[in-house]
């Protein structure tokens, strides 16, 4: 089994203005500021929409929340919502009362992520 596979498909049908997406991986310090991955959505006019998971913008680890301290993790943009994966409870993080905590999240979190995209299209 490939733990982590260059692509993986997903074929969706229909219209929408957004997606919804629940992601849990893995990432470190040594990954931070630089794409980690990314979603791309393909249109059937062969266009597409992007997004980026950038570490500690939007791609956070399974196991913990960053500790953000204007250092190693200095960010300004909102928090994703974190779903802990252990009680299925939502966290949503201000930025400014999140400051100075962080630390390993029991059972595991994921953060939920919105891509939006053109819906005329298919």
């Amino acid at each position: 089994m490939d733990n982590y596979p260059r692509e993986v498909s997903v074929p969706l049908t229909g219209k929408s203005s957004r997606a919804f997406l629940l992601m849990a991986g893995s990432t470190d310090a040594m990954k931070s500021r630089f794409d980690n991955g990314e979603v791309i959505a393909t249109y059937a006019d062969g266009t597409t929409a992007r997004l980026a998971l950038n570490n500690p913008v939007n791609w956070w680890p399974i196991d913990q929340d960053y500790f953000m301290d204007d250092f190693a993790f200095r960010r300004d943009e909102s928090i994703p919502p974190r779903l802990d994966l252990r009680t299925g409870r939502i966290r949503i993080l201000d930025v400014a009362s999140f400051k100075g905590k962080g630390g390993k999240v029991s059972g595991g979190a994921a953060t939920v992520l919105d891509l939006t995209w053109t819906k005329t299209k298919n």
